[in-house]
C-alpha cells in the first residue's frame, strides 16, 4: 500500500492561523488525494493513508477541477442522502481544545451537497451540517437547531470552507473563503466529541449534482495522548510494500 505524501507529513506542525497546523496543534487528518490513481475509485484505508474510512457510493479521483488530484462526487442514484467519511489518525474523538477543519470544494452545478460532522464511528451527534443546496443557499443545523441559511455558494469556481469547533466553550465558527459566516453558534452536545468528516451529496429525487474536495485538513490542539514518532514510523512501515 502506497502512503501519500499528506500522511508523511501529517505530524508536522507549521505555523499558521485558522484552519492550518500552528504552534500546539497536531494534524489528524490530511488527505490531498496527490499519491491515488486517477480514476479510480478512492480506497478506505483510513487517514493513516490519507483515505477515508467508509464510501457510500463510487467516489473517484480526479485530474479535474483542481490542479492538483481531488476527490470527485457524483449523485447517481436518485432519492437519498449518502455520503464520504472520514476519520482521525489513532480513531481519535476530540473533546477538548479546538478543532480545525478545512477544505477546497468546487461544484459543478447547483445542486444538493452536504458537508457533516459528526462522532467517531457513527452519524447520530450532529456538531454541524452544512448543505449547499439547489438554489444557492448555504444553510447549517447541528444538535440544538443551527442557524439556518448563513450565505451563498456558487458553481464553477474553487471554494474554500473552514470550520472550527470550540470543544470547551460547545461552539462553531464557520468562514466560507476567510469571510466568517457563522460565529459562536452553539452545538448542543455536552457528552460526545468531534471525531468524523461526512462529505456528499443530500436528500433529492434527481440523479443530478457532481461536486469535488481537495485539501481536506483536520488539526486539534489537544488530542487524548501524544504521538510517539517511532511508533509513527513503525506504523508507516507496516503499511509499505
Amino acid at each position: 500500500m502506497n502512503l501519500g505524501s499528506a500522511c508523511v507529513a501529517a505530524l508536522i506542525v507549521v505555523g499558521g492561523g485558522f484552519g492550518t497546523a500552528s504552534a500546539g496543534t497536531e494534524t489528524i487528518l490530511s488527505c490531498d488525494f496527490d499519491a491515488e490513481p486517477i480514476d479510480q475509485i478512492i480506497g478506505t484505508g483510513g487517514a493513516i493513508v490519507g483515505q477515508p474510512t467508509a464510501i457510500a457510493f463510487d467516489a473517484y479521483v480526479r485530474s479535474a477541477p483542481f490542479a492538483t488530484p481531488s476527490l470527485e462526487m457524483a449523485d447517481t442514484w436518485g432519492t437519498g442522502a449518502r455520503a464520504v467519511t472520514f476519520e482521525f489518525l489513532n480513531d481519535w474523538e476530540i473533546t477538548t481544545g479546538v478543532v480545525d477543519i478545512a477544505m477546497d470544494l468546487e461544484f459543478q452545478s447547483m445542486d444538493n451537497y452536504q458537508i457533516s460532522v459528526r462522532e467517531f464511528n457513527g452519524a447520530s451527534q450532529s456538531f454541524a451540517t452544512l448543505r449547499f443546496t439547489l438554489t444557492g443557499g448555504v444553510s447549517h443545523t447541528d444538535a440544538d437547531g443551527g442557524a439556518g441559511i448563513i450565505t451563498t455558494y456558487s458553481a464553477g469556481t474553487a471554494t474554500h470552507l473552514e470550520l472550527s469547533f470550540d470543544m470547551d466553550a460547545r461552539t462553531c465558527d464557520v468562514l466560507l473563503d476567510g469571510t466568517p459566516v457563522l460565529s459562536d453558534e452553539t452545538f448542543g452536545i455536552a457528552d460526545r466529541g468531534v471525531g468524523s468528516v461526512l462529505v456528499g451529496l443530500s436528500h433529492d429525487a434527481d440523479s443530478t449534482g457532481v461536486f469535488s474536495v481537495d485539501n481536506l485538513v483536520v488539526t486539534a490542539t489537544e488530542t487524548p495522548s501524544p504521538v510517539d514518532p517511532a511508533s509513527w514510523a513503525g506504523t508507516k512501515a507496516s503499511y509499505r510494500d
